[in-house]
């Protein structure tokens, strides 16, 4: 029988991380997320004109041809463990302009066999501001000390604790929010083992709006 271990690594010798790898793509090779939302000409694929890292990203935009407020476009993963104590997301994105967007959101699902846990944060550009879920309340995150430059590398890490069911940290860029005072989202729901995530992008009006990843991971320990 095969045995699980843990180890610690870094994200392109960055963002360290530690626990079981659940999902991971850098985007130099085939594509591993899956799209949803997909409509018209928007655009899920991978580009080599513009990288972090490596080759190529993976390029998200929303479609331009009937292009409306509400325009969404989502990447998603699924992957089966057992039950979880933590799991943490990361992404690097960049975009040429934050104008056209309504929201940035992550979303972390967690389904046990009777219930369905979930966390998501959100950046809603326009503000700007940073919202997290607690409970069945979204909670405003104060960032008006922050910038966000067009065209550079951003960074998100969205961490949750699904064993003592409360989110736990936040970090955007160089800035880190503690979270551990709000609590997950729980509905009844039955089903097998399973988590998920949700990267969402949609547009604020009729431009479409577009970013680039570079780096997608899913650890859980």
């Amino acid at each position: 029988m095969a045995l699980e271990y843990t180890r610690r690594s870094s994200v392109l010798d960055s963002v360290p991380s530690s626990g079981q790898i659940l999902f991971h793509d850098d985007f130099s090779g085939p594509l591993k997320l899956v799209p949803a939302l997909e409509a018209g000409d928007s655009i899920f694929e991978l580009d080599p004109s513009i990288a972090f890292a490596g080759r190529q990203s993976l390029h998200m935009k929303t479609r331009t041809t009937g292009a409306a407020s509400g325009d969404k476009l989502v990447a998603t993963t699924l992957s089966y463990m057992l039950v979880p104590k933590l799991l943490s997301t990361f992404i690097r994105f960049r975009t040429p302009s934050f104008f056209p967007f309504q929201q940035i959101r992550i979303q972390i699902t967690f389904q046990s066999q009777a219930f369905q846990f979930t966390a998501f944060m959100m950046f809603t550009p326009g503000f700007p501001a940073i919202t997290v879920t607690s409970e069945n309340n979204e909670v405003i995150l104060d960032n008006s000390n922050d910038s966000f430059a067009v065209d550079a590398w951003h960074r998100i890490q969205f961490s949750v604790d699904f064993q003592e069911l409360a989110l736990r940290t936040l970090l955007f860029d160089h800035v880190e929010y503690d979270l551990s005072a709000f609590q997950v989202k729980a509905s009844s729901f039955a089903g097998d083992f399973f988590v998920s995530t949700q990267l969402t992008i949609e547009a604020a009006g009729p431009v479409p709006c577009e970013i680039f990843l570079d780096e997608y991971l899913l650890t859980g320990f």
